[in-house]
Order: C-alpha cells, then structure tokens, then sequence
C-alpha cells in the first residue's frame, strides 16, 4: 500500500487538487483541441505549483506588506492628530 507523499508545493485538498486537474483536462480538451490523461494533468498542475506558485506567493506577500505600511502609516498620522 503506497502511503500519500506530503511535498512542500502540495497547498490543495484532494478536493482541490481533483478539480484542478480536470480543470487542465477540460482546458486542453476546450481550448487546444487535445487530451491530456489525469498523470499528464498532475504532473503539469505539480509543475506549476512547483515553479510558479512561489512567485506568486512571494508577490502575494509583498502586496499585503505594502498594504499594511500604508495603513500603519495612516495609523500613526491619526493617532498624531490625537496628540493635545
């Protein structure tokens, strides 16, 4: 019995990952007028989230981390206004 491998870039639910992957089949099926099996499938959603998901990740980050500096400033500028 093969035990499910926990790897770093796995983020969905089987649930997820199931959808996903029918996801690029229906897209190769619709968009490119080929079939692409659910082995081709993962290992292009794994792909993906192996080297993409990380930038957009990181992005991710950057963006809130502006988005809170923002506000920390604004925070301040209100609490100065506070100030007798």
């Amino acid at each position: 019995i093969m035990k499910d491998i926990k790897r770093s870039f796995d983020i969905f639910t089987k649930e997820q990952k199931e959808k996903s992957i029918n996801d690029i089949i229906a897209f190769y099926l619709d968009e490119r007028d080929e079939s692409i099996d659910i082995i081709g499938a993962n290992n292009l959603l794994d792909m993906f989230l192996q080297e993409i998901a990380p930038h957009v990740y990181s992005n991710a980050v950057e963006d809130v981390r502006k988005l809170l500096v923002k506000q920390t400033e604004e925070f301040d500028f209100e609490l100065n206004l506070l100030k007798r």
